[in-house]
């Protein structure tokens, strides 16, 4: 289990032992070093999910470009990619949806020979824990590659699929806050892997008050 603390006006998690990997490793690629704890050997990456409340924002609390547009963008969570992570990659993302209080969007974001796909999946509310995933398939549908993203809300799987150039899956992504703003507060993030989550259910439901 993990816990990803995005603090105010950064993007990447604080976490120590990911500092002291980005130090031991320094001539290898930062991004790359910051966002990658472990190799990722399977396709299929499954996660229980929680925000924090910090996590929902106004596009207000946004910095702003020159006309005074909020400078929004689709924030990471957790996904599979090679080391060109803007040329070939498949994320989990979110964002608030803008209006409605505690409530956060969640789709799939897929980088495809530069190119990059978007595609909503469902709506969870801060506070919750949500189990999600995404799936990396090569030549499974129709003799094509692609990114299966899904997310659980009240029992019911909803999901959607990508169609990819390649479908990179041996280092794994981690909580990013994306675009160029930073986060505009102190956020928690906290992903369960599901082994963890078997096992320790009753004390991770009364550590989140659920």
């Amino acid at each position: 289990m993990a816990k990803y603390k995005i603090k105010k006006g950064k993007h990447y998690n604080a976490s120590k032992v990911r500092f002291l990997i980005s130090l031991l490793f320094g001539l290898v690629n930062g991004e790359v070093i910051r966002r990658t704890f472990l190799l990722h050997l399977s396709r299929t990456m499954t996660r229980y999910v929680y925000f924090s409340k910090e996590c929902w924002y106004t596009k207000d609390e946004l910095d702003k470009d020159e006309s005074g547009k909020p400078l929004t963008g689709w924030n990471k969570l957790f996904g599979f990619f090679g080391f060109l992570i803007h040329m070939f990659s498949g994320r989990l993302v979110w964002q608030p949806v803008w209006g409605t209080p505690g409530l956060i969007e969640v789709g799939l974001y897929v980088y495809s020979k530069g190119d990059w796909i978007y595609e909503h999946i469902a709506n969870v509310m801060v506070g919750t824990l949500n189990k999600m995933g995404i799936k990396a398939s090569s030549g499974y549908l129709e003799s094509q590659n692609y990114y299966e993203g899904f997310v659980y809300v009240n029992g019911r799987r909803e999901y959607d699929i990508t169609l990819a150039e390649k479908t990179p899956h041996f280092l794994k992504a981690e909580p990013y806050f994306g675009g160029q703003s930073g986060a505009v507060r102190t956020m928690n993030i906290y992903l369960y892997n599901q082994l963890t989550y078997k096992l320790f259910k009753k004390w991770i439901h009364k550590r989140h008050g659920l």
